[in-house]
């Protein structure tokens, strides 16, 4: 459903029920932030810099920049009227063919209002004849449900394509320079970035690098989630940090997109750990609306029993190993 505002500007009703808007615009800064990055990942962007605004009176803005290839007014008409409805869903890989996609839900697009009231996005890419153009769009959490967009110009001299969100009016004053914040992105990051060397991600003046805090890195195949005669494959991924961290299963989708997380609940002493339970059912479940409940659905609990399994054998193993060479510097040491 579309109206006309005036002659450059275009009012767009996202075709979402409210409760479900409502539910994406809650949650923690991190979550939120991250799914915006992974619109930008997904739009295959290379350089992707999260920065903070101080006023007065604390955090005053945050935006999230990208030099991907942006979106033209036409694609962000498609983009902002059907949420979970966009050209992604039917892809598995992104514009180019270049990376596996992961925001298929088109969920970022309300994350972004957890941060605070006002989101804007500003999109900068080439029109059909090879122009850059550039086009705005306006969501405020009290009308979540209505876009505003405004008419396509000329991208000013200089310009790049890239997509930039604009967050102002924030909830609170979010601390996003700490180290647990960092630790927190590398997590959320660490498989994708593994997978796709070379790209840079900074939040709020840190550069986010997974790699150079892993300790140790294993995957396992787990039995196959077992849903209404469909089969799921499953995996597990297990990562150990060279930090602190707090210790997290990821429930993620089948390239390893964290959807949601969950206490591990095994003992593990002396280990920083964070496992990703990886699968397309986690997906179904997020589609649905349910994954939040994950103690509630059999087949995803059975797979994340089987993972905590995997994870007491795998530190059960670790700590053997780190006994053996233990007492073998002893001996060295005499």
């Amino acid at each position: 459903e579309t109206g006309m505002a005036t002659n450059d500007e275009r009012i767009v009703t996202l075709n979402v029920q409210e409760d479900f808007a409502e539910k994406l615009t809650t949650g923690r800064p991190v979550q939120a932030i991250a799914e915006l990055i992974w619109n930008g990942l997904d739009a295959e962007a290379t350089s992707i810099k999260v920065t903070a605004e101080d006023g007065q009176i604390g955090l005053q803005s945050v935006t999230v920049q990208d030099n991907g290839h942006g979106m033209t007014y036409e694609e962000g008409l498609k983009f902002f009227e059907n949420l979970g409805g966009s050209w992604k869903k039917a892809n598995n890989l992104s514009k180019n063919g270049e990376r596996h996609l992961h925001g298929k839900e088109g969920r970022g697009r309300l994350r972004a209002l957890a941060l605070g009231r006002v989101a804007e996005w500003t999109s900068t890419a080439k029109d059909a004849n090879g122009d850059l153009q550039t086009f705005t769009v306006t969501i405020v959490r009290d009308n979540v449900r209505t876009a505003k967009l405004m008419a396509a110009s000329r991208a000013e001299e200089g310009a790049r394509p890239g997509t930039r969100v604009h967050i102002s009016e924030l909830d609170k004053d979010w601390q996003l320079d700490t180290d647990a914040v960092a630790q927190e992105f590398s997590e959320f990051f660490a498989l994708y970035m593994t997978e796709y060397p070379g790209l840079s991600i900074s939040v709020v003046g840190r550069t986010i690098e997974p790699a150079a805090a892993i300790a140790l890195s294993k995957s396992f195949s787990l039995k196959p989630i077992e849903r209404n005669g469909e089969s799921f494959p499953a995996s597990l991924d297990i990562i150990e940090w060279q930090l602190p961290t707090e210790r997290m299963l990821y429930l993620c989708d089948e390239g390893g997109l964290p959807l949601h997380r969950v206490p591990p609940g095994i003992h593990a002493p002396g280990f920083e750990f964070s496992a990703y339970l990886k699968s397309s059912y986690n997906s179904r479940l997020s589609q649905e609306g349910t994954l939040d409940l994950a103690e509630l659905d059999a087949g995803l609990e059975g797979a994340i029993e089987d993972g905590k399994e995997q994870l007491r054998s795998h530190f059960k193993s670790r700590l053997a190993e780190d006994t053996r060479s233990r007492v073998e510097r002893w001996k060295e040491e005499a």
